[in-house]
């Protein structure tokens, strides 16, 4: 009966524990939220206009709902840059997209692209995924095409005739 009781006393306190650790993740999280939603405007979000297009095996995916999100870092230094994130509503086919990209530089190496399919399966670009920038200056306009492979858990998909054409 004590080794019981015992028992039960190691797994309340293990329990109790391991309650507190995570209340004082959340509020730590809580926290940095808080104190990074109150950013100055060093940061900006709002809707952008244009459109996403592109081809998994013959089959067209467009977006036109897009948002971006446009930080400056290490603002005033010799290192300052410009992170911009586009990313879409779901279209029709419950499938979204992203691109995540520095603001000015043009070329494949400054720009991920990722494409979540039905909501819960998402690819990222692979090796032989290109991108050709037509447009990423301080015009805030991002125009370009886009093509090759894109890796999951699951398999690969090959993207064709992607184009993308955004105003923000």
């Amino acid at each position: 009966m004590q080794l019981c009781m015992r028992q039960n006393q190691i797994s309340f306190q293990v329990y109790t524990r391991f309650m507190k650790k995570i209340i004082l993740l959340l509020l730590i999280s809580v926290t940095a939220f808080s104190v990074n939603s109150c950013s100055s405007d060093d940061s900006k979000s709002d809707k952008a206009t244009g459109t996403i297009s592109f081809k998994i095996n013959g089959n067209l995916e467009t977006f036109t709902g897009l948002h971006f999100h446009e930080t400056v870092f290490f603002k005033g230094t010799p290192d300052e840059y410009t992170a911009v994130n586009i990313h879409s509503d779901s279209n029709e086919h419950f499938n979204w997209c992203q691109f995540s990209y520095i603001k000015g530089i043009t070329g494949g190496n400054s720009i991920y692209f990722n494409y979540v399919n039905q909501g819960d399966m998402g690819y990222e670009t692979e090796d032989n995924f290109t991108v050709n920038v037509a447009s990423n200056g301080n015009d805030n306009k991002f125009i370009g095409t886009f093509e090759g492979d894109m890796i999951s858990p699951v398999g690969t998909i090959t993207i064709t005739e992607g184009t993308f054409n955004i105003q923000y």
